[in-house]
């Protein structure tokens, strides 16, 4: 079995945990929600482009999503466990980005389309069609089973992404207080 194919299999549960969280059902309806979760999006994808920047990780660069600091809160990074995984992305990139910018690409053209309309262009990655959303995908994918082939890797990589998805669920409950529900 590919890693790619595997990771997918082995994580399905937490990531599912993550998207079927109540908050994750309330961005559909709640503004507040819909702007803690691009929020979310939005540091992340800065702490792994600069990440990628400062350590020249760019075989990724066509995923550069339109972000810079100005466009960020700072005072979200505060809250219970972001920083954990911030740090987390930081140390950890790969698995990170797996997380992060590949779900962005799955799930982009949904999220512009139930989020305000001046989140769309977070979204959209310059000259990228559909087709080129499934392409990148697919090079991904390639280059995961191309490069985490040995197994105590590739349970690693797995353990990473898992343990990640349960801190996501841990910000995603204290965005919950927040908005008070």
């Amino acid at each position: 079995m590919k890693f790619s194919e595997k990771l997918r299999i082995e994580t399905k549960s937490t990531h599912l945990m993550v998207d079927r969280h109540p908050f994750v059902n309330l961005i559909k309806t709640n503004p507040t929600a819909g702007y803690l979760y691009m929020q979310f999006n939005k540091i992340s994808v800065l702490e792994l482009q600069k990440n990628a920047l400062s350590k020249n990780k760019l075989p990724f660069s066509k995923f550069n999503y339109k972000i810079s600091e100005k466009d960020i809160e700072i005072s979200l990074i505060n809250i219970p466990h972001f920083k954990l995984f911030l740090e987390r992305c930081h140390n950890h990139y790969l698995e990170h980005f797996y997380m992060i910018q590949l779900g962005l690409l799955f799930g982009g053209n949904m999220l512009k389309k139930i989020l305000p309309e001046n989140e769309k262009d977070f979204f959209d990655i310059e000259g990228l069609s559909d087709k080129g959303r499934l392409e990148l995908i697919k090079e991904f994918k390639e280059y995961l089973d191309n490069n985490i082939i040995d197994t105590t890797d590739q349970n690693n990589f797995i353990k990473i992404v898992n343990d990640s998805y349960l801190i996501i669920k841990h910000i995603f409950d204290q965005y919950l207080i927040m908005i008070h529900i």
